[in-house]
């Protein structure tokens, strides 16, 4: 059997990424190779999100970080949490077969529901407890600390310029506005945590405004691996945070289509917002947030650092494939 696979040299030469898509690609391509499979690489050295991959005949494509929908062509894309990475069919983010947009997402949430949630506990609180450890996130955290309010509201923001805002209900301007308006009336503090890729000033500035005038309303640089123990509900549009959220066992709001829908709370307008105030309100999501997370480390994502782990995910696609000729 024929694979494609591509090598993402533009992702290598990231510095912020410490070397973990090389290392990816490595453990990756010597699995394949022991597979007995006859590997191609592709050398793609450009972000392409949407452009067109070709599978190979009698066999399947690998690409790196890519949107579609394509026969025998598998999309790769880093996870949230560090050496862990997704691949699925169709995508990430709001492309994934796990979002409520997706075709596939009734039977992804017939088969989360079905993952033990004590199983898929041990595996959170595992990694948890991993990323604390070692003050670990999808980018390189702070050593900031002051004090934080308490039973406060964390919402993390994105980077304007990502391809996966199309999927928001709303603009984050808008989703600042409103949640520092419901903190103010419902005298609840919240926290947000500007991305820390975002280099914009209309943003900063709304947020400074924000600040100013409203008590209830912060800004913090401090670590994921503080801010999140430390807060009761986490508000977010597909940000890695939300996923990160999960991780830590808290309430996570939505206003945009992800990978974990099936374990949020979608908010579908900007006066749904003031949901995440109302603590009496029930948290209830499509699927119990722990299945739904065994159910993603065991069956849509595979840990790059262990040879078993991604043989598994390979011969699961090669079996797929094999039943697909």
């Amino acid at each position: 059997m024929n694979v494609i696979i591509e090598k993402p040299l533009l992702w290598f030469k990231d510095q912020r990424e410490n070397g973990r898509h090389e290392f990816m690609y490595n453990n990756l391509k010597k699995v394949l190779d022991e597979a007995g499979l006859r590997v191609i690489e592709n050398n793609y050295d450009i972000r392409d999100d949407y452009g067109e991959r070709i599978a190979p005949q009698n066999g399947f494509y690998l690409s790196y970080h890519s949107i579609g929908f394509k026969k025998s062509v598998w999309r790769i894309k880093e996870t949230p949490i560090p050496y862990f990475y997704s691949i699925d069919k169709r995508g990430h983010s709001g492309w994934s077969e796990l979002s409520s947009t997706s075709p596939e997402y009734a039977k992804h949430v017939s088969g989360a529901k079905k993952f033990p949630e004590r199983l898929g506990r041990d595996i959170r609180v595992t990694i948890k407890n991993w990323l604390i450890a070692n003050n670990l996130s999808k980018y390189t955290q702070a050593d900031e600390i002051h004090p934080l309010p308490d039973n406060f509201i964390f919402y993390p923001l994105q980077t304007n310029h990502d391809p996966v805002r199309v999927h928001d209900n709303f603009t984050q301007i808008k989703a600042i506005l409103m949640i520092s308006l419901y903190s103010f009336i419902n005298k609840k503090h919240v926290i947000v945590k500007i991305h820390p890729y975002y280099g914009g000033m209309k943003i900063k500035f709304v947020i400074k405004i924000m600040e100013r005038f409203n008590k209830f309303f912060h800004t913090s640089n401090m670590s994921l691996t503080k801010l999140l123990p430390a807060c009761s509900r986490v508000f977010v549009a597909n940000s890695g945070a939300g996923f990160e959220a999960l991780i830590y066992g808290k309430p996570v709001y939505s206003f945009s289509a992800s990978e974990y829908d099936m374990a949020i709370v979608r908010i579908k307008n900007i006066w749904e917002i003031n949901k995440i105030f109302k603590t009496s309100l029930t948290f209830k999501t499509d699927v119990n947030p722990d299945s739904y997370l065994g159910y993603f480390f065991n069956e849509m994502a595979f840990d790059s650092r262990n040879e078993i782990d991604i043989k598994k995910k390979i011969n699961k696609i090669i079996k797929v494939e094999q039943n697909n000729q």
